[in-house]
Formats: C-alpha cells, structure tokens, sequence
C-alpha cells in the first residue's frame, strides 16, 4: 500500500514509503528532505460483522407450528383459534435478516390478536420465532370464506425486495 502524493498513479520517488508495522497506521504520511515521517503510532484495526442472508422472503423456510409443536400445511391443516408459533429461518438454520417482518392478518369470521413481530438481532444462530393468536368471532355463517394469512417480508428499507412470502391458511371459526 502507498499513498499517490503526486497523483502519478505509480509508485515513485515523491511517493512515501509507509513504514508501520503491519496493520497499524503511522499518521498522516508527509515527506521531509526525502523521508517519510509522522506522529505516534496508532492501531485503527476494527472488527466489524458481516450477516449474510437472502435479500427476498421466498428463500426462507418458514414453518407454522400449533401450540402442540406440530407444523401445519397450509393446503390441508386449519388454523383453528388458538395460539400457535411462527419458525423463519434460511437455508442454513440461520435468523432472517435484520429487519425481516413476520406478520398475520384475517380474512371471514377469523381474526388475529397479535402485533407484527420484528427481526431485531440478525446474529442469533437459531430460527427467529414468532406468536399468533387466532380468534374466533361468535357467528359462523357458512357462506364465508374464513381465513388466516401469516406473510413474511424483508423489506426494502434493510436490503430487501419488500415481496412478502404468504402462507394461507383455512380458518375454523
């Protein structure tokens, strides 16, 4: 590594050679009667995390469990009222994204009692885990069409294609 004083491009002779031990910086490089010099030696090592993870929602395995422990298909099981939990992880196991937004919402005489959960540690080494509350209105009309949507997003604002990922669900209310 050099620094360009000249703005040749190349290494030359006006270009100071920088004489700290590896991985520490010497100051701002000068040059003084053809020698490098420089104040007291300063470390600006930083350690920094870096979470890779799937910008889109359809990537990640998202799993509904009853409040038994047993997933649910959206093609056959109902979610019946009741409470059950929410696993998003990627393909490794790994939490979604920071960020990443779980959310629920109810279509018929079915509804959900829970606010929208948030990724907030994208560092977690588990399956990020959410709560739903089903509920149930008091009529049962037959001609509705009573249903559960559970959507998973990363949204933009953190990287992601904001296209939500939806497991729907028949409800019996």
């Amino acid at each position: 590594m050099f620094i360009d004083l000249d703005n040749d491009g190349s290494f030359g002779e006006a270009t100071p050679i920088a004489n700290a031990p590896a991985g520490l910086y010497n100051g701002i490089a000068c040059v003084s009667d053809g020698t490098v010099c420089s104040n007291e030696v300063i470390s600006v090592f930083s350690n920094i995390e870096i979470v890779a993870g799937p910008l889109d929602a359809s990537s990640l395995i998202i799993i509904v469990e009853d409040a038994l422990g047993t997933p649910l298909d959206p093609g056959t099981d109902p979610m019946d009222p009741g409470s059950f939990v929410v696993r998003v992880t990627d393909a490794f196991g790994n939490i979604p994204p920071r960020g990443t937004v779980v959310s629920a919402s109810s279509e018929g005489e079915c509804g959900v009692a829970t606010p929208d959960a948030t990724v907030f540690n994208s560092n977690a080494q588990q399956a990020f885990e959410a709560g739903i509350s089903v509920i149930a209105s008091d009529a049962n009309d037959a001609d509705t069409t009573d249903l559960i949507t559970v959507s998973i997003t990363i949204p933009e604002t953190v990287g992601g294609s904001g296209d939500p990922t939806n497991l729907v669900f028949g409800c019996n209310p």
